[in-house]
């Protein structure tokens, strides 16, 4: 999501609770207590277009005292960028398609229909160093709809944003 995460984990039996740590860069932004019963937590007011680390460690209560376990290994996810804002320009039986940048982006993919709610394809994957690019052979008097979203990539994944809004064009 664009401010939260969710982690889950295979419940330990004998624990009395679950300490989780979330590391933004090398500083811990927060450690959070779990209870025992619990095999997942959604961690919320997080940064939006931002790599978290995890960490989660069992622990039992003996005589009021915490003893924790050894931690997990670390886990990666990324909170997601905000929508990007596009604009359409027509040529003839063509559409300029450009959108403001999203920091730290390594592409955006654009999808286009013929209708506005249904049926979009992606007819383009643009790597981070354009905020622009022309769809061609389009059907003059058509109307296209259009949406871009951006990504980013983390541990070999790719995480995408929300899509634009949606924005339409008649082409010359």
């Amino acid at each position: 999501a664009n401010s939260s995460i969710k982690l889950s984990w295979r419940k330990v039996q004998g624990v009395s609770g679950y300490q989780v740590v979330v590391y933004k860069g090398n500083k811990v932004a927060k450690k959070l207590d779990v209870s025992a019963k619990a095999t997942s937590i959604t961690i919320k007011k997080l940064s939006q277009n931002t790599t978290y680390r995890f960490k989660i460690r069992g622990y039992k209560v003996v005589n009021g005292k915490r003893y924790y376990a050894i931690y997990s290994n670390t886990s990666v996810a990324s909170t997601k960028a905000k929508a990007t804002k596009v604009s359409l320009a027509t040529l003839t039986k063509k559409v300029m398609v450009s959108w403001k940048k999203i920091g730290g982006a390594k592409g955006y993919e654009i999808v286009m229909s013929t209708k506005m709610t249904s049926g979009f394809k992606k007819v383009a994957t643009i790597t981070a160093t354009s905020t622009k690019h022309t769809i061609k052979s389009l059907k003059s008097g058509s109307t296209y709809y259009f949406k871009v979203r951006s990504y980013k990539i983390v541990e070999g994944k790719k995480i995408y944003s929300d899509y634009s809004k949606v924005k339409s064009i008649k082409v010359k």
